[in-house]
């Protein structure tokens, strides 16, 4: 604040946002600021989690009250890639996520384009 540094404390400087918050936040004005960019496909998305770059996908719910979801698009190694098409444009990126499915490494179905899915999007941080 003003320049100065911060030290977190929860509640003021720091804080818990659901899923639907992170995707209303990253959406907003404020986060490229703090590096996030919103990407246009999962091919950049899937190219930059390889360089190192944290990437997430983000979904809000359309009832409000339920939780959406947040995964991280995780680098490519030996044993997992992305589903690409006949171009080799990703079309699963390789996630791990946390919720009611726990995956260290996979490529799910394609779960952001679900019915109770409002809106969702892609953001990486360089």
């Amino acid at each position: 604040m003003a320049g100065k540094d911060v030290s977190p404390t929860y509640g003021t400087s720091a804080m818990e946002l659901s899923a639907n918050a992170l995707y209303r936040w990253l959406s907003g004005p404020h986060s490229e600021g703090f590096g996030w960019h919103r990407l246009d496909d999962f091919s950049t998305a899937q190219n930059l989690a390889n360089g190192g770059y944290p990437v997430v996908i983000c979904c809000r719910k359309k009832v409000e009250a339920s939780p959406g979801h947040i995964a991280v698009i995780a680098p490519e190694s030996d044993t997992v890639v992305a589903k690409r098409d006949e171009e080799g444009n990703v079309l699963l990126p390789v996630l791990s996520q946390a919720g009611a499915k726990n995956e260290e490494l996979g490529v799910a179905s394609s779960w952001w384009n679900s019915s109770d899915m409002a809106e969702w999007g892609v953001w990486a941080n360089y």
